[in-house]
Protein backbone atom coordinates (compact mmCIF):
# COMPACT_ATOMS: atom_id res chain seq x y z
CA UNK A 1 0.00 0.00 0.00
CA UNK A 2 1.10 3.71 -1.07
CA UNK A 3 1.84 5.76 2.19
CA UNK A 4 -1.09 8.79 2.07
CA UNK A 5 0.30 12.19 1.94
CA UNK A 6 0.53 14.70 4.57
CA UNK A 7 -1.55 13.96 7.83
CA UNK A 8 -3.49 10.99 6.64
CA UNK A 9 -2.57 7.27 7.92
CA UNK A 10 -3.91 4.07 7.06
CA UNK A 11 -3.63 2.98 11.08
CA UNK A 12 -2.99 -1.10 9.60
CA UNK A 13 -0.12 0.17 7.30
CA UNK A 14 1.45 3.16 8.83
CA UNK A 15 2.89 2.96 12.17
CA UNK A 16 1.66 5.91 13.96
CA UNK A 17 3.67 6.75 17.57
CA UNK A 18 0.90 6.49 20.46
CA UNK A 19 1.63 9.99 21.14
CA UNK A 20 -0.14 10.91 18.33
CA UNK A 21 -3.24 9.21 18.79
CA UNK A 22 -5.12 12.06 20.84
CA UNK A 23 -4.54 14.16 17.69
CA UNK A 24 -6.92 11.95 15.57
CA UNK A 25 -9.84 14.63 14.23
CA UNK A 26 -13.79 13.50 14.25
CA UNK A 27 -14.51 11.88 10.62
CA UNK A 28 -16.31 15.18 9.67
CA UNK A 29 -13.78 16.92 10.14
CA UNK A 30 -11.04 14.63 8.26
CA UNK A 31 -13.18 14.72 5.43
CA UNK A 32 -13.36 18.59 6.03
CA UNK A 33 -9.77 18.54 5.85
CA UNK A 34 -8.90 15.98 2.82
CA UNK A 35 -11.58 18.37 0.71
CA UNK A 36 -9.26 21.36 1.68
CA UNK A 37 -5.57 20.12 1.12
CA UNK A 38 -6.06 17.89 -1.40
CA UNK A 39 -7.56 16.41 -4.98
CA UNK A 40 -9.17 13.45 -5.38
CA UNK A 41 -9.74 11.36 -8.70
CA UNK A 42 -7.53 13.19 -10.89
CA UNK A 43 -7.57 10.65 -13.38
CA UNK A 44 -4.27 11.31 -14.29
CA UNK A 45 -3.22 7.53 -13.70
CA UNK A 46 -5.43 5.96 -16.34
CA UNK A 47 -7.13 3.65 -13.29
CA UNK A 48 -4.18 1.33 -13.00
CA UNK A 49 -3.27 2.55 -9.71
CA UNK A 50 -3.10 1.43 -6.15
CA UNK A 51 -5.27 3.51 -3.93
CA UNK A 52 -3.60 6.54 -2.14
CA UNK A 53 -1.77 7.05 -5.98
CA UNK A 54 -5.14 9.37 -6.88
CA UNK A 55 -4.81 11.84 -3.96
CA UNK A 56 -2.80 14.48 -4.53
CA UNK A 57 -2.02 17.86 -2.58
CA UNK A 58 -4.43 20.88 -3.54
CA UNK A 59 -2.78 23.58 -5.26
CA UNK A 60 -3.67 26.95 -3.21
CA UNK A 61 -5.79 28.39 -6.24
CA UNK A 62 -7.44 25.40 -6.89
CA UNK A 63 -11.49 25.72 -5.49
CA UNK A 64 -12.86 23.31 -7.61
CA UNK A 65 -14.69 20.85 -5.24
CA UNK A 66 -14.68 17.25 -4.62
CA UNK A 67 -17.33 14.83 -5.87
CA UNK A 68 -17.79 12.62 -3.53
CA UNK A 69 -19.48 10.03 -5.79
CA UNK A 70 -15.69 9.60 -7.03
CA UNK A 71 -14.50 6.01 -7.17
CA UNK A 72 -11.13 6.75 -4.74
CA UNK A 73 -13.24 9.61 -2.78
CA UNK A 74 -16.32 7.58 -1.96
CA UNK A 75 -13.24 5.08 -0.94
CA UNK A 76 -11.47 7.50 1.44
CA UNK A 77 -14.54 8.67 2.68
CA UNK A 78 -15.89 5.60 3.66
CA UNK A 79 -12.67 4.20 5.08
CA UNK A 80 -11.85 7.74 7.19
CA UNK A 81 -15.65 7.14 8.47
CA UNK A 82 -15.02 3.30 9.57
CA UNK A 83 -11.45 4.72 11.35
CA UNK A 84 -9.03 2.73 8.66
CA UNK A 85 -7.90 6.52 7.79
CA UNK A 86 -7.77 8.81 10.03
CA UNK A 87 -6.53 12.85 10.01
CA UNK A 88 -3.70 13.96 12.43
CA UNK A 89 -4.26 17.68 12.99
CA UNK A 90 -0.88 18.44 15.27
CA UNK A 91 -1.86 22.32 15.02
CA UNK A 92 -5.12 23.27 16.62
CA UNK A 93 -5.09 22.84 20.33
CA UNK A 94 -7.18 20.29 21.47
CA UNK A 95 -11.24 20.69 22.12
CA UNK A 96 -13.70 17.79 22.25
CA UNK A 97 -15.52 19.37 19.17
CA UNK A 98 -12.61 18.65 16.84
CA UNK A 99 -10.58 15.93 17.98
CA UNK A 100 -11.95 12.31 18.79
CA UNK A 101 -10.11 11.44 21.71
CA UNK A 102 -7.92 12.12 24.37
CA UNK A 103 -5.11 10.36 26.57
CA UNK A 104 -5.79 10.03 30.34
CA UNK A 105 -3.66 10.34 33.18
CA UNK A 106 -3.23 6.57 33.21
CA UNK A 107 -2.08 6.57 29.27
CA UNK A 108 -5.15 4.87 28.01
CA UNK A 109 -6.92 6.20 25.07
CA UNK A 110 -10.42 7.91 26.34
CA UNK A 111 -13.07 8.53 23.28
CA UNK A 112 -14.94 11.67 23.73
CA UNK A 113 -17.58 12.49 21.62
CA UNK A 114 -16.20 12.45 18.61
CA UNK A 115 -15.41 8.77 19.10
CA UNK A 116 -18.86 8.14 18.54
CA UNK A 117 -18.76 9.38 14.96
CA UNK A 118 -16.78 6.35 13.80
CA UNK A 119 -18.85 3.93 12.04
CA UNK A 120 -18.68 0.16 12.64
CA UNK A 121 -16.92 0.18 15.59
CA UNK A 122 -14.28 2.38 14.43
CA UNK A 123 -13.90 3.99 17.67
CA UNK A 124 -12.50 0.88 19.00
CA UNK A 125 -10.82 -0.63 16.69
CA UNK A 126 -8.55 2.98 16.70
CA UNK A 127 -7.87 2.53 20.67
CA UNK A 128 -6.94 -1.17 19.76
CA UNK A 129 -4.58 -0.12 17.21
CA UNK A 130 -3.06 2.60 20.01
CA UNK A 131 -2.91 -0.22 22.12
CA UNK A 132 -1.21 -2.61 19.75
CA UNK A 133 1.07 0.27 18.97
CA UNK A 134 1.97 0.23 23.27
CA UNK A 135 2.76 -2.89 23.09
CA UNK A 136 5.35 -2.85 19.61
CA UNK A 137 7.84 -0.86 21.43
CA UNK A 138 7.75 -2.75 24.30
CA UNK A 139 5.53 -1.76 26.79
CA UNK A 140 7.46 1.15 27.71
CA UNK A 141 6.25 4.30 29.62
CA UNK A 142 2.67 5.57 28.15
CA UNK A 143 2.54 8.60 26.99
CA UNK A 144 1.77 11.80 28.53
CA UNK A 145 -1.87 12.76 29.02
CA UNK A 146 -3.38 15.29 26.65
CA UNK A 147 -2.80 18.63 27.18
CA UNK A 148 -6.51 19.95 27.29
CA UNK A 149 -7.18 23.95 27.68
CA UNK A 150 -7.95 25.04 30.97
CA UNK A 151 -11.88 24.99 30.72
CA UNK A 152 -12.21 20.94 30.16
CA UNK A 153 -9.85 20.96 33.58
CA UNK A 154 -11.04 21.38 37.20
CA UNK A 155 -8.05 21.33 40.60
CA UNK A 156 -9.16 18.49 42.58
CA UNK A 157 -8.87 20.86 45.66
CA UNK A 158 -11.57 22.90 43.33
CA UNK A 159 -14.01 20.66 42.99
CA UNK A 160 -13.67 19.96 46.96
CA UNK A 161 -14.35 23.10 47.72
CA UNK A 162 -17.60 23.57 45.22
CA UNK A 163 -18.85 20.28 47.08
CA UNK A 164 -18.58 21.68 50.60
CA UNK A 165 -20.12 25.01 49.72
CA UNK A 166 -22.99 23.42 48.50
CA UNK A 167 -23.41 20.86 51.34
CA UNK A 168 -23.93 24.09 53.08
Amino acid sequence: MKKLPGNLYHLFYDELPPERYDSIITPREAWREVCRHYVLDSGSSGGFNMFGDDIQPRSPWDTQTVIETGRYASKLKGDIECGNIVYIDDKEMWSSTRFAFYINDNGRLVGCGGANSFMLGGGNRITDYYEQAIRHRGERSRPLPTVKPAEYYTPPSTLKQQKSSLAR
